[in-house]
Parts: C-alpha cells; structure tokens; sequence
C-alpha cells in the first residue's frame, strides 16, 4: 500500500509555507499527500494567482487540500493559540473520513505549536512528526528552556554556541499565555515519532547531532519560499532583476506577519515614512480585509512615485 500523509499547518503564512514545501518533497517521492487548511487560508491560497495546489498539479504531484472550518478565535493572540485546539475535532473527523474512503493514512505530520496532534495520532493508531518551522538550533533553546537561567553567559545547550541572555528567544525573555503554549509545544513534541526542522546538516550538525541522543530529529529543509515560486517563477525573477539593481546591503525587508493588524492610515504613514527615509526596500504587505490589492492600501500613485526605491509585494 503506498504511504499516505496527512499534513496539518498552523494556520499562519509563515508556517503554511514550509509545510507546503515539506508537501512537495514527499510528493516528489511518490507519498500521497492531504494538506489540510482552514476555510479563510484555502481561500488565500487558492485565489493567488498559480497558486500551490494548481502549481503541484502541473507537476503530477498527488498533493489534495483538505478543508476544515475556520474553529479559531480572531483577536489577541493568546485567545488565538488557546483555540487552536478546536481543530482537533475537526482533523478527526478527517482522518475517520479518509479511513471510510479507502484511503488510510500512514502518519500526521503537524506544525509543532498544535499541541493536539500527537494524541491524535495515538488514537488513530498514526505516526505523529513534528515539523518545526525554523532552525534546529532554535528548537534546541527552547526545549532546554528548563536549564536556561538568565545569566551572562549560556554556554551549557549541547550543540549550542555560548549566547547572551539577549540572544534568547522572546518565548523564553518575556513569559506570556502565548510563551507558554510555545514551550509546552516543544514539550509535547518530546512524545511524537519524529521532529524535523527546517535547516539542514552541513548549517546545524552539532545542534542535530546533540539532539539525537535525547530525540529523533532530522534535518528536512531549508524551506522558506513559497513552493509555487520554486525555480525561476516570474514574481521572483522580477524581485531578482530589481535587487540586482541595487548595491550590496542597501535594502531594506519589511514584513509585519500574518497576524498583525495594521490600521490603514497607519500603513500610509509608514509607507510615506518609508520613501521620506531615502532607503531602498522591499515590502511584504498582505491586504487587508477591504482590499483586493494592496495598492489599495497605499497614498495615491505611491507605487509609481517609488518604484526605483521600493518594491512592494502581496
């Protein structure tokens, strides 16, 4: 019977990217792949143009979006990651279905912060791997937390260099309900078959290395690009073509993620200060609920007016 995966993301561009990537390589190997999104980043995806799923297809690769309802609670992010659990109802139900159907998963593969998974998966009978959306030596940190004391010099985490307590991550910094569900992920994830991180060998053996022997931690990236824009897609040949443009370490990159919530008059202000300031850039910016595009977002004729000093990007 040919392996078949069920991949869960966190619901957030930043780690639907990587899973997507990690969707692809396991396509690329002849596993069948469910991608399950809620509702609101299904839509996202699927109505960009050359979109993921569309791009996957072009290339046969069996990689099928899987929805689920949009069960999370909008508004400050604590009250967003305590309600992340809501999905596990829903991913369930999925699992049941895709049995039902003939088509019976090998194993969940689940962004780290979804603390449901490996429970699920036990009681599906399923593999569970983790994937951490960023660095190995970043996962290292944390789930040493325990040990991490805030002194001058941390120089104890196996396969870590020394740091300063300002190098921490924030999770650790600045204890908070989100910190917290953070760290009891990376706790949680201590009971899943696997962990795979987002880097690879030659950039992280000593953090990889150190972690084997108290988790099975392999190293499956760098992933970080939208997957439809592997190769030499059109939006990053354009992107290239401008940076090449410009002298080395002189542009800006700005990103504001895709939770954060921008007034409009606000990205305005930023955007004036941003051509006002005489540096070059390149702009993230997502639109926002009133916008198709993102120009719609910005002064009048901003786009033009900086178009030799700034790129900006949906």
């Amino acid at each position: 019977m040919a392996a078949h995966a069920v991949l869960v993301p966190f619901p957030g561009r930043g780690h639907i990217n990587p899973m997507m990537h990690l969707a692809r390589k396991l396509a690329s190997h002849e596993i069948s792949v469910t991608f399950v999104l809620t509702e609101y980043w299904h839509k996202i995806i699927t109505e960009a143009e050359d979109d993921d799923f569309s791009h996957a297809q072009k290339l046969g690769l069996d990689i099928q979006a899987a929805l689920i309802t949009d069960c999370m609670v909008a508004g400050n992010m604590a009250d967003f990651f305590l309600s992340l659990s809501n999905m596990e109802t829903h991913v369930s139900e999925l699992l049941t279905n895709l049995k039902s159907s003939g088509t019976t998963p090998s194993c969940i593969v689940y962004d780290t912060f979804l603390r449901w998974a490996v429970p699920l998966a036990k009681r599906h009978a399923l593999l569970s791997v983790a994937l951490w959306p960023t660095s190995v030596t970043n996962f290292s940190i944390m789930y040493h937390s325990d040990l991490v004391g805030l002194q001058d010099c941390i120089d104890y985490i196996p396969g870590v260099p020394s740091l300063k307590p300002a190098d921490l991550p924030s999770s650790i910094l600045s204890p908070s309900p989100v910190s917290n569900e953070i760290l009891q992920s990376i706790i949680d994830a201590r009971d899943a078959d696997w962990v795979v991180g987002n880097s690879f060998y030659a950039l992280e053996c000593k953090a990889i290395d150190a972690l084997l022997h108290k988790t099975t931690v392999q190293s499956v990236g760098p992933f970080n690009i939208p997957s439809a824009h592997w190769g030499d897609g059109k939006g990053v040949s354009q992107c290239r073509e401008w940076l090449d443009s410009k002298p080395a370490r002189s542009v800006i990159y700005v990103s504001f993620g895709s939770f954060v919530q921008v007034p409009r008059a606000q990205i305005r202000e930023i955007a004036m200060g941003f051509m006002q300031s005489g540096y070059c850039f390149v702009w993230a910016l997502r639109p926002d609920i009133e916008a198709s595009h993102v120009w719609e977002m910005l002064p009048a004729g901003y786009l033009e007016q900086c178009k030799e000093q700034g790129l900006v990007a949906p």
